[in-house]
Parts: C-alpha cells; structure tokens; sequence
C-alpha cells in the first residue's frame, strides 16, 4: 500500500474484551514499528483458496469492482455484495464469512452490524473501509473487533492486499491514522477509568438506581422494580447526581452508557 499502511499480527487487537490498555499498547508498537518499515508493495502476502467475503455497503460502483477484483485473485471465493444494511444480514446465510468488510458510508449502522457478524460468529474477521480519515469511525471498529481499517481511495490491489492479510490474522490500519487512533484510545480509558472511579463512589442502592435509568425507566419504574417509594427514588438520584458531578438524568446515563456492564439493578441487596 504504498508507505500509506501498517500491519500487525495480533488477533486479539481491538477484540471485545481485551483491555484498552493493551488495545494503546499495540497501536503504539504498530506506529513505532511503521516508522522504521519498508514501502509495501500493495501485493498481497497470502493465497487463500475459497475465500469466502461478504461486503456491507450501499455503494455499487465501489463494491462491484472489489468484488471482481477479490474473485480474480482469490481462486474460487465466494463474494456477496450487500446493497444494504438489511442486505447484509441476509446475505450471510450462505455460510461463515472469512472476513466481512463495511463500508464506513453506514456510519453507526455499519459498526453495530460489524461487531453482530463478529460477535455471533458469522465472520472470523472484519474491515471497515473509510473515506479520508475518520479517526472517530475507525476507532470505534477497532474496538467492535475490527482487524482493519482500509481507506476507499486506495487502490484495487491494495484493497485485495489488505484483505488477504487480515483473513490470515494480520492487523491493517493506515500508518497516518495510527498516532490520532492511539491518542483516542488513551483519551478513551482515561474518560472510563475515571467514569469507574465515580461509579465506586456509589452505594449499592445509588447503582441500581443508576443501573435502571441507563435502562430507560423513570422515578416511579424505578420505585415499583426496587420496592421503594418515589420520595426515596428522588433523594437517591440526587445523591448520586452529586457525586457524579452531573446535574441531569441525562448526563448521569451518558457518563454510566458505556459502563453499563458493571452496574446491576438486582445484584446489591441493600436495603432502601
């Protein structure tokens, strides 16, 4: 890919979890390593036979020409174009994906259905495919599980290329991407841990209460779940309002969103 790329072989890299810690440990390794690599030939360093690839996107003039392309060079893959998300899916039935590429144009959609292909073992790997650098994009799919990130502008057998590299194991990420993508995983652990740190200063019954608003419900929900009165619901979510710094519901459930996991609503047995 022309110095424009850097590879790594961790399966591991970005995989639900794995820590963030070690995710910024490997982009960084992968970054220092990229300085000092070779220009690659854009030529790919594996031959897979029956390949089988399912592409996401709802771009026909970009994904037909990939998929020609990947059937030339890999003998006897199978490629399914996937004209959209609902497409994707469906098209999945043929059997499991050696790697399922997503077109970045899908944005939020496209990432979610990347990590359900990854997560209910439909495909071993994925890619996400990017126009320009969206440092935000990518490193969202990176953390869904993603291998690679390759951008659009490339050409066809670099495109070829990266595929056949994630299919065997190895990482691809832009070598111009790898410093923002390490410096967003940092900013990232360093927003969770202090999230956490805020949470443990809860009580048992400030969690669950916490935990029962991520799930959508309101004061008197809340109240009727964990068998306490509205008034009792109030002055707990005022507490935990303050100890969290926050001074809304909303605010409150963006900061616990992404820790959801380590709230409970029934785990605490406190008493009102």
């Amino acid at each position: 890919m022309a110095g424009n790329d850097s590879s790594f072989t961790n399966r591991n890299f970005f995989h639900p979890g794995s820590s963030h810690s070690r995710m910024a440990r490997i982009v960084e390794e992968c970054l220092q390593k990229s300085s000092n690599r070779r220009l690659r030939s854009g030529v790919c360093s594996v031959t897979m036979l029956a390949m089988q690839v399912l592409l996401i996107g709802d771009q026909r003039t970009f994904l037909t020409p990939l998929a020609s392309a990947l059937e030339q060079h890999f003998e006897a893959s199978v490629v399914n174009v996937a004209v959209s998300p609902a497409d994707g899916r469906s098209n999945s039935v043929a059997g499991k994906a050696d790697v399922v590429l997503v077109d970045g144009r899908l944005g939020e959609r496209g990432i979610a259905l990347l990590a359900e292909y990854l997560d209910d073992g439909l495909a071993d790997h994925a890619v996400l495919l990017i126009d320009g650098e969206d440092v935000g994009l990518a490193t969202a799919a990176l953390r869904a599980g993603a291998l690679g990130v390759v951008q659009k502008c490339e050409s066809l057998s670099a495109l070829v290329a990266a595929v056949g590299d994630v299919a065997s194991g190895k990482g691809r990420v832009p070598a111009s991407m790898l410093g923002p993508v390490l410096t967003a995983m940092r900013e990232q652990e360093r927003l969770e841990r202090a999230a956490r740190d805020l949470l443990e200063e809860l009580t048992p019954r400030e969690r669950e209460i916490l935990a029962c608003m991520v799930a959508g419900q309101g004061r008197s929900a809340i109240a009727k779940e964990l068998y306490i009165s509205v008034n009792t619901v109030r002055s707990h979510t005022q507490s935990l309002f303050r100890k969290l710094g926050v001074h809304s519901s909303i605010e409150a459930v963006t900061l616990a969103g992404g820790l959801g996991g380590s709230l409970s609503k029934h785990g605490s047995g406190s008493a009102p």
